[in-house]
């Protein structure tokens, strides 16, 4: 029993501390990722962006909140400075409907950076 206490608490030290890094994560431009520019479909995007690859945020997420850090913290992952040409999808589950968010991930180009 006392064997199962301490991994529980190992797991909750981990998790809290996964959480934790994301709120001081830092872009490759040094915005901070929680506060990573998502930048809509149809709206203009920045000139000069290297495009990592798409990222979606989790079925799991239930609320818009939710999705739009789901999403900040996969292209934060890739070394990404903004999320552009995001939409919205409607997936269909045998028993529910679940809405994702989807977009693109880059990097802006180092010369157009503006500090």
């Amino acid at each position: 029993m006392r064997g199962w206490t301490r991994a529980t608490a190992l797991v909750a030290v981990l998790s809290a501390g996964c959480g934790a890094s994301f709120y001081k994560a830092v872009t490759p431009s040094g915005g901070l990722c929680a506060d990573m520019p998502v930048i809509v479909w149809g709206k203009e995007i920045p000139p000069s962006v290297h495009r990592l690859g798409a990222v979606a945020s989790d079925l799991k997420c239930e609320t818009n909140t939710e999705r739009f850090e789901s999403l900040r913290r996969k292209a934060c992952d890739l070394g990404a400075d903004a999320v552009i040409e995001v939409t919205a999808d409607e997936v269909h589950t045998p028993t529910r409907n679940i809405i994702r968010i989807d977009g693109m991930a880059v990097r802006y180009d180092r010369s157009t950076v503006q500090r």
